[in-house]
């Protein structure tokens, strides 16, 4: 559990490669109510790729869940939920997005590179967007993978778990 931390639960940056975030919870007790970072739940800005966020609940940070920034490359997030209970069926928003990816990150996957066993990733129920970008991110958005950012099987909305935002999927918050 990385949680109550007064900035970032987790920050990989430099050229680290291999990190693993596998089963954690991030502002939130397990099965339990939110226990804020002060920043975001998982911050990733390396360049060393190879970088998993695996199967991992990222939500009730002050920041974003999950934030890929700098030139952050080969990051891949299966299995994870942004923005909602353990059980994935009720809210426990992040105060900005459920996932931000900005700077010029590029060849990453929300949903990952390869299928999943589980296609449970959800980033649904945040006070901002499920998914944002800023700056040259907000480019890296495309089905196919061109331009840096794959979107594979993940449901980035679900009706059950609104948004608090009135925008689009990056829209403007009120």
């Amino acid at each position: 559990m990385i949680a109550g931390n007064p900035r970032n639960g987790i920050a990989v940056t430099d050229t680290v490669s291999g990190f693993i975030s596998f089963n954690t919870f991030g502002g939130g007790f397990a099965f339990g109510d939110a226990a804020p970072n002060g920043e975001d739940g998982i911050y990733i800005s390396s360049t060393g790729g190879n970088n998993e966020v695996r199967t991992c609940i990222l939500s009730g940070n002050t920041g974003n869940g999950l934030h890929i920034d700098g030139d952050a490359t080969g990051v891949q997030v299966t299995d994870t939920a942004c923005g909602t209970n353990t059980h994935i069926n009720a809210k426990l928003p992040n105060g900005a997005n459920g996932v931000l990816i900005s700077g010029t990150a590029h060849g990453n996957a929300l949903g990952g590179f390869q299928p999943s066993i589980e296609m449970r990733t959800h980033f649904s129920g945040n006070l901002g967007n499920g998914v944002a970008g800023a700056g040259p991110g907000e480019r890296k958005r495309d089905q196919k993978g061109e331009n840096g950012l794959r979107l594979g099987p993940p449901r980035f909305h679900d009706p059950q778990i609104p948004e608090q935002n009135r925008g689009g999927p990056t829209g403007p918050r009120p």
